[in-house]
């Protein structure tokens, strides 16, 4: 659909006033529930998400807080610098809100981190960057890099930063002012070209740049999958403004997660029914590799809805545009969607598009500027394939321009590719000379021809209309998408070492199954040649590619200019010609070749030794030695797979960048010499090194959650009139608690209950209810009527914007209920603070907002005890709140804790609030609990092992039907004494007590043992089988922590005079009750063996036959 017909007169404006943030907020309108944005983990699985009105509402927002907290203004540029995630595209938009122009750069990573600095360096002091955006985990993540970076010598000049405020994004929540208003700029964005760290050149990207381009492009509305890096053009552009601009949705996830997971590509296209796709070569070529992509992952993928699978952004093999096709063909790829384009940033993006031909040519005359085409020969060496790239975008003129005289050339000759119009960008930012002479050309034999063109420095020529590029005027190198300027190659190769001659040394491209790197140098004299590895390391550690051939030539045998310069070209052709004198040639070890068959653990990691020329002493990190992206990824896996095979599983999901930007590579195979001896030493030495990395990941934790108690809420001041309360927003209905929560409410208040659900539709929904209440024996024809006619379920998502509700329904919601019972949490004991947190922490925010807004509501919130962490205190009191953050390290307690400072301090800005704190809740008097509850996966281990644990910390197990009829009662009263209740048995007990019952009325026996011993037992006992298994390292981690915690007590005295005020609360069931619940869920369930009980006939039988 074009953008200038809008099928709104809303939406033909937009197109009039040039700005992209119209058609945002054109499409925000018109469509403000449809799906935006959606990022992937490596599993596919949704990790954040923005609707379109949710998008808007969220860049307002930010734009506000950009210039209002920092003040920001028009034409400031801010650098972008984020990990892979839609907070990049988030912080893009609410630039351009406020005219601020936005620099996406590549975020210095720990594995190049000197490579990013230096060029991050260059581009803040080119642009003079007023501020650099980023995410508090990657701010947090530079910061310690930069320290490490400061006390650790490395001999090299390092750069340094211009003074500028880092400002995190991903932290600021809250509405934009009513009063807030747009006022972009005319430049958009800078994008810096790629790759080259000393002159990176800042394109000058319009509105109007972006807006032509688009329009001249798709004929659709586009469902775009991409793994493309957001800071490079094709993907920021190409996946992320386009949709937005036509009301498209894109589903993108990380580059890194493609390499480690190429299936991914296909199974999102497969899954969302994609129609668009993109790649540069490498990336098809990758996807044809049956190690990474065997056929079996491939299984029921459909590629029939794609319209466009284009192969850009680097020169394009003809062997793998047509081997690429042939493999996916039979997922119905068609051969219409299987297309080239060519484009630049400096024309925005693209220039042609729909290239599908593939012609043979000379490549002889080919390389003598000459054009051949010939019938393909399968064994002549002297032709080349190329394929064609397409025909020019509309409104855009490409031309072939003979680049010495500027004269246009005719069809089938070869010539500079030139391109004009709307999509050509002003210019290189702060290079007034360059640009003119780059963006300036102007035709020599059209006199009527006017445009001013883009001189892209490649060499191409057309056929039919079609365009083909065969070369490049400009010396640039280009490999896996990303350009490297010559220049700055051979100045690095130049500086490693004294025995290369100065201006001596030649960087060029050749063709080796894609682009690759040919490096000469010309030595002083008679030197000796330098160490090769040593020049080879010095380019790596800098640019994080390595040259495929090093070759050492005599004193004055690279051609130059006769001005003196280096004629690139020339040597580049006397070397593939066999004519350059060679002292020493050096070529580096390639990867293993696929399925090859190591033995021994030094054998199997030989390849960094090869690749890397290491000797396997060297006291640097592996981020020192620049190891690349592909290897990155192939030695993380290995290592992984190496610790399951030593039956250290626990610690693969440790096994991350943060490892290996610690151990050393004389530390690394030092620990595989000492597990071939023995796997149990190594892993000590392992632990201790996670330790530390762990320690300092606990200290942004802590700075995490610091920030994220923070509550922007303006005060509540109460209503003069109060609204009588009728309904009431319940979460976490569908949880284990949940179908007990909500009939208790049922039973206790006359209240209706609306239950936000993620569900298609209310009546799915609904269905749902039924299916929780009926697996928790509640559904009685009593609660079925009460479901018809007092509950209501409201389709959305906790952890989303506005609750994932549109626009109308959240503005309905803040008038239509009069109180909030918040109930919904993520349960895990083993995913970290960041991984909880947008369900735990930001759903509470949400909720809280909604809270305060319309209506005032009161909050109640059902949190835990686990709020205190592991503390020692002797009594824990309901006025504790643990404000110091004491004893608080697993993400469940964290964000528990998080959530509840938020309520507390909602509270404080007069919100009226109730917060429940159960400790274990435990199975229903109908034996209904949980096989993932803590408790039943502890005690179905000591029963199948017969192992107990001499422990006297108080245990405080609430069968979950008890728990839910409390606090309901508690909630129908209006008033009560307190604002927090420990919602506790009110009688001390410990495991021993519990396994004691166990013992005398089930029979189960058990051999006791102190914490520590116990522990031991479950290292040793504990197998995949047990449901314990998962916790298996928690319990590791905690033990120390619990054996201190024997005399805690918790106080719950608010909580009996609540319950006692309220003349209809259930009292405790005594020990005996509570335990036989538990053990007959785990019969009736099959987690533990069934046994004969004591005082009966087989339990004699059983007895006898032991002794």
């Amino acid at each position: 659909m074009p953008l200038a017909s809008f099928p709104s007169p809303a939406g033909r404006a937009a197109a009039r006033t040039g700005s992209i943030i119209d058609y945002l907020e054109h499409w925000a309108e018109l469509q403000p529930d449809k799906v935006l944005f959606s990022f992937l983990d490596q599993d596919g699985n949704e990790r954040d998400s923005y609707t379109y009105f949710a998008f808007h509402e969220r860049t307002r927002q930010l734009a506000a807080h950009l210039t209002g907290e920092h003040g920001l203004k028009r034409g400031d540029r801010a650098l972008l610098v984020y990990p892979p995630g839609l907070e990049l595209i988030v912080a893009f938009c609410a630039c351009a809100r406020i005219g601020v122009i936005a620099v996406p750069v590549h975020p210095p990573t720990p594995m190049s981190f000197e490579a990013g600095l230096s060029k991050l360096a260059f581009i803040a002091h080119d642009c003079a960057a007023a501020a650099a955006l980023t995410t508090r985990a990657f701010l947090r993540s530079y910061q310690l890099l930069m320290a490490r970076r400061d006390i650790t010598p490395t001999g090299r000049t390092r750069p340094g930063l211009p003074k500028f405020e880092w400002v995190t994004t991903d932290d600021v929540r809250g509405l934009a002012p009513e009063n807030f208003g747009n006022d972009p700029g005319p430049t958009l964005f800078l994008q810096y070209t790629s790759g080259s760290t000393s002159e990176p050149k800042g394109v000058i990207v319009s509105h109007e740049n972006v807006i032509h381009n688009c329009e001249s492009m798709p004929d659709h509305v586009p469902v775009g999958v991409s793994w493309l890096p957001q800071y490079h053009d094709m993907g920021l552009i190409g996946y992320y403004l386009f949709p937005m601009l036509l009301g498209g949705v894109t589903y993108g996830f990380s580059p890194l997660n493609f390499l480690k997971r190429p299936a991914l590509w296909f199974q999102a296209m497969s899954r969302f029914r994609a129609t668009d796709a993109s790649s540069p070569n490498f990336g098809f070529e990758y996807c044809l590799r049956e190690d990474k992509l065997p056929l079996s992952q491939l299984e029921g993928i459909d590629l029939s809805s794609v319209r466009v699978l284009m192969n850009a952004a680097e020169p394009v093999r003809a062997e793998t545009y047509t081997r690429f096709f042939e493999r996916f063909a039979p997922y119905g790829l068609r051969p219409q969607a299987h297309v080239v384009a060519y484009g630049l940033a400096e024309n925005t993006l693209a220039a042609t598009h729909h290239g599908r031909r593939v012609v043979t040519v000379n490549k002889s005359l080919l390389q003598q500027r000459s054009l051949h085409i010939e019938n393909g020969q399968p064994r002549n060496n002297n032709q080349v394939q190329l394929v064609s790239c397409g025909r020019a975008i509309s409104g855009v003129d490409v031309q072939i321009v003979n680049p010495d005289s500027s004269a246009s050339l005719g069809e089938k000759q070869i010539g500079e590719i030139w391109i004009a119009g709307p999509s050509r960008s002003a210019g290189y930012w702060n290079r007034p000379e360059l640009s003119r002479e780059v963006f300036g050309g102007t035709v020599a034999n059209q006199p009527e021809n006017e445009n001013l063109y883009l001189r892209s420095g490649d060499l191409g020529f057309q056929l039919e209309g079609e365009l083909f590029v065969c070369g490049r005027i400009k010396d640039l190198i280009i490999i896996h998408g990303v350009n490297y300027y010559p220049q700055d190659i051979e100045a690095i190769v130049e500086a490693s070492s004294r025995r290369i001659r100065r201006n001596g040394v030649v960087a060029f491209p050749v063709e080796d199954g894609g682009e690759a790197l040919v490096v000469i140098a010309e030595l002083n004299g008679a030197d000796e040649p330098p160490d090769p590895s040593e020049v080879v390391r010095a380019i790596r550690t800098q640019y994080f590619i390595e040259p495929k051939t090093l070759v050492f030539v005599p004193h004055g045998a690279i051609s130059r200019t006769t001005s003196g310069k280096l004629a690139r070209s020339l040597n580049r052709e006397r070397w593939l010609a066999g004519e350059m004198p060679v002292i020493a040639s050096y070529t580096p070890a390639q990867r293993p070749q696929p399925g090859a068959q190591v033995t021994g653990l030094r054998e199997r990691f030989r390849y960094l030794v090869e690749l890397y020329n290491l000797t396997g002493r060297e006291e640097t990190s592996f981020a020192e030695i620049g190891i690349d992206s592909l290897t990155l990824v192939q030695l993380l896996e290995d290592i992984r797979q190496l610790f399951q095979e030593l039956g250290a599983g626990s610690l693969v999901n440790e096994v991350d960048v943060r490892l290996l930007q610690r151990l050393t590579v004389a530390e690394f195979f030092s620990l595989l010499d000492r597990f071939e001896k023995s796997p149990d030493e190594p892993l000590g030495v392992l632990k201790e090194l996670l330790r530390k990395v762990q320690a300092e990941h606990e200290i942004y934790e802590r700075d995490c959650m610091k920030a994220d108690a923070e509550l922007d809420m303006v005060r509540v001041e109460p209503p003069a009139h109060p609204a009588v309360l009728s309904s009431v927003l319940l979460t976490g209905a569908s949880g284990f608690f949940g179908p007990f929560l909500l009939k208790s409410l049922l039973e206790a208040t006359p209240y209706t209950c609306v239950i936000l659900a993620r569900a298609t539709d209310p009546a799915h929904g609904l269905d749902r209810i039924r299916a929780v209440l009926r697996r928790a024996r509640l559904l009685t024809p009593a609660v079925e009527e009460q479901l018809e006619r007092r509950v209501r379920v409201l389709c959305g998502d906790l952890a989303r914007h506005n609750l994932g509700l549109r626009a109308a329904e959240w503005k309905a919601l803040t008038t239509q209920v009069q109180a909030v019972c918040h109930n919904a949490a993520l349960v895990n004991y083993v995913l970290t603070y960041d991984a909880l947190r947008s369900h735990n922490v930001e759903g509470t925010r949400e909720l809280l907002r909604l809270a305060a807004s319309g209506v005032p509501k009161e909050f109640h919130l059902v949190s835990s005890t686990f709020i205190h962490g592991w503390t020692a205190k002797s009594t824990l009191l309901e006025t504790d709140h643990n404000r110091e953050m004491k004893n608080l390290d697993f993400g469940y307690s964290q964000t528990k804790w998080v959530a509840e400072q938020l309520v507390y301090a909602a509270g404080r800005q007069g919100l009226k609030i109730r917060v429940y704190r159960p400790s274990l809740i435990s199975a229903s008097a109908d034996g209904v609990g949980g096989r993932d509850d803590i408790t039943i996966r502890l005690l179905s281990f000591m029963i199948r092992h017969g192992v107990a644990v001499n422990a006297r910390n108080q245990i405080s197990f609430l069968p979950v039907d008890v728990a839910a009829h409390n606090i309901a009662a508690i909630f129908s009263q209006r008033e009560t004494r307190a604002d927090t209740f420990h919602v506790t048995v009110d009688d001390y007990y410990n495991m021993m007590d519990v396994t004691r019952v166990i013992t005398r009325d089930y029979g189960y026996p058990f051999t006791y043992y102190e914490i520590p011993e116990f522990v031991e037992q479950m290292n040793r006992r504990c197998t995949r089988d047990d449901l314990l298994y998962p916790l298996v390292d928690f319990f590791n981690a905690a033990q120390e922590k619990v054996a201190k915690m024997q005399h805690k007590r918790y106080d719950n005295e608010e909580y009996r005079r609540a319950r006692s005020a309220t003349g209809k609360a259930q009292p405790d069931p005594s020990l005996d009750q509570t335990v036989s619940y538990i053990v007959e869920f785990m019969l009736k369930e099959g987690i533990i063996p069934e046994r004969a009980r004591p005082g009966t006939p087989r339990a004699q039988d059983e007895k006898q036959n032991t002794r």
